[in-house]
């Protein structure tokens, strides 16, 4: 039987066909009829087997590569109609066949209320601090970058209603300049891991029968039909942004009552100090050549960003998460965890839209 990999291969190449393969062939595409040479019957007998099975290729199961990707894709029509019930029901069924083995878990998740995902970030007990101690009761809620859904499953017991959104579709991550000759490789492992951690997310709200909804595009041009929000969470987001102020004006327009923006505290104060309550951003504070960490930003940064966006009554929180510091994460692996600061801006408008 010819082998999955050799189908996917022809698939991914559909106008190549092997030299020997056509040497066997007439003009009209059929084996000659005629006797073959000496030792040439087993070769003639697996070129007529495969042709059989190009022939037939959709009755095979091809297996795909793992992860399984569903992007870079064709967006719908101006990113339109995402939230719409059957559009999301396609986005369920078409990801209905992830596993853990196409996952790549950011936060660690609890899997129908008893197993554990270990993930990078563990934030179980501390999520009050994280969200801005905020009341989600009945609250319509727009969450960027749900990672793993940790969060999303969270806010959904407190009695939100949870959209997440993330880049998507024909938008890819954005990637600092790197050297030309290393940057398309690493464009591509960007890209397969970032996906992988949006498949946890579809393995989390599948097995764990989660309501929320997803949307897909770009974060500085946001769908016009999502409709306006409660709240807004931008969690360990803004940082990875190439234009995170354009990404916060786009948060306001659709934002009734509250903004929390929440990342690492870039000082390594315990307290909120004048330091870090001044306007500084720093450009590519990992270097040029580090991923997707476009900026380094205090919490006085976004307190002033929100304010002048209409969100004047503000506060800002310290708080510590846990980060793993372990790379295995079999299921009988131990994983240590270190503590990392972290700051929440929690940004209320006066008077609600």
């Amino acid at each position: 039987m010819i082998s999955a990999q050799l189908i996917a291969e022809r698939l991914r190449h559909p106008h190549r066909r092997p030299e020997q393969r056509r040497s066997h062939h007439d003009s009209s595409g059929r084996l000659p009829i005629k006797k073959p040479g000496k030792g040439s019957v087993d070769r003639l007998h697996q070129e007529a087997r495969a042709e059989l099975l190009q022939d037939d290729i959709e009755s095979v199961k091809v297996i795909p590569p793992r992860p399984i990707q569903f992007w870079p894709t064709q967006p719908p029509q101006s990113y339109l109609g995402q939230l719409e019930d059957s559009f999301q029901q396609d986005l369920f069924r078409a990801r209905s066949c992830v596993t853990l083995e196409d996952c790549r878990f950011h936060q660690s998740v609890v899997i129908s209320s008893r197993d554990v995902i270990d993930g990078i970030w563990d934030l179980r007990g501390r999520e009050e601090p994280f969200l801005g101690v905020t009341n989600f009761s009945s609250a319509r809620v727009l969450e960027f970058g749900p990672k793993s859904g940790y969060l999303t499953s969270y806010m959904e017991t407190q009695g939100a209603q949870v959209v997440g959104f993330d880049i998507g579709w024909d938008v890819e991550p954005e990637v600092m300049s790197v050297s030309l000759q290393d940057r398309q490789p690493y464009c591509n492992e960007i890209l397969r891991a970032t996906g992988a951690v949006q498949n946890s997310w579809w393995y989390h709200k599948r097995v764990n029968n989660l309501s929320a909804k997803m949307a897909y595009g770009n974060p500085c041009l946001l769908p016009v039909d999502l409709g306006m929000f409660d709240v807004a969470i931008l969690g360990d987001y803004l940082p990875y942004q190439r234009d995170p102020w354009e990404i916060l004006s786009q948060v306001a327009q659709i934002t009734r009552k509250r903004v929390v923006v929440t990342d690492i505290l870039s000082s390594d104060g315990a307290s909120v100090t004048r330091d870090n309550l001044e306007h500084v951003s720093i450009w590519a504070p990992s270097g040029r050549d580090v991923s997707t960490h476009w900026w380094a930003m205090t919490p006085g940064a976004v307190l002033d960003a929100l304010r002048q966006l209409g969100f004047t009554r503000t506060r800002v929180t310290i708080h510590s998460q846990r980060q793993r510091v372990s790379s295995n994460l079999g299921h009988d692996s131990i994983v240590r965890y270190t503590e990392v600061p972290m700051f929440s801006v929690v940004a209320d408008r006066e008077w609600s839209l």
